[in-house]
């Protein structure tokens, strides 16, 4: 073999030798790109657990402005129930009061009819007892009237036939 051949196959040994140096510099360089990737996550990861506490206070924020919230609406409904029930018991003794008045005015205008239609009944028997007292007696004159028509035809009569009598005698002492 010849000195070149030996220097390069020297070489090329050396070389061989030195690859796990190589490959251990390339570890070593990923090694350095992996630190910088987890230095890169342990950033993000900050970060994120940063944003994560911000939102965490956030719910808890808004968690207590819920509790006030809920607290507010649970007092105006209360408030408003009562106010509702107030307006009720107003409207019930408003109308209670109405029909109380409405049922006092009936009962005095009821008395009040009551009352005339007694004193038209009365004066309707006043008068009516006034015209029978009155028929009575102009029964009792038609009746006096019928008795003295009845002796005045019976005079006629008598006074008729004495005439009827006188005329045959005034004939008889003319004839």
């Amino acid at each position: 073999m010849s000195k070149t051949s030996d220097a390069a196959d020297a070489l090329m040994s050396f070389v061989d030798k030195l690859q796990p140096l190589n490959d251990v510099a390339a570890a070593l360089k990923q090694l350095g790109s992996l630190d910088q990737a987890i230095d890169e996550r342990t950033a993000g990861l900050a970060t994120a657990t940063k944003a994560h506490d911000d939102m965490l206070a956030d719910v808890a924020t808004a968690q207590t402005t819920l509790d006030t919230l809920r607290q507010q609406i649970a007092t105006e409904t209360t408030t408003a129930k009562q106010t509702a029930d107030d307006i009720l018991l107003g409207a019930k003794n408003n109308a209670d009061a109405i029909v109380k008045t409405a049922n006092d005015n009936a009962a005095s205008i009821v008395g009040v009819a009551n009352a005339e239609s007694a004193r038209i009944l009365q004066a309707r028997d006043t008068s009516l007892a006034s015209t029978s007292s009155q028929l009575d007696d102009l029964k009792s004159q038609i009746a006096a009237a019928t008795a003295s028509l009845v002796g005045i035809n019976s005079q006629r009569d008598t006074v008729a036939a004495q005439i009827d009598e006188l005329k045959k005698t005034a004939q008889s002492i003319i004839s």
